[in-house]
């Protein structure tokens, strides 16, 4: 199977770690479609709209950058 990001410090199996994981995984799908899509087509955002979404995309990569890396074997 694929590798997978996994959040540390959260016991699988718990409501806790469903949460963080699905969470982030909605989360990274909501920024791919508001924001990149939207600004790859066309529209472009006022100032405060940008830093906004730079705001959350650093989250998002900040989300990325803690978690561990999973390979089942």
């Amino acid at each position: 199977t694929e590798p997978r990001l996994r959040f540390p410090g959260l016991t699988i199996g718990t409501q806790d770690w469903t949460n963080a994981h699905e969470g982030a995984m909605f989360y990274g799908k909501g920024c791919a479609k508001g924001i990149r899509n939207v600004t790859a087509h066309g529209s472009q955002p006022g100032e405060q709209l940008a830093l906004e979404a730079l705001a959350s995309l650093s989250l998002l990569a900040r989300w990325i950058d803690e978690a561990d890396v999973e390979r089942s074997p």
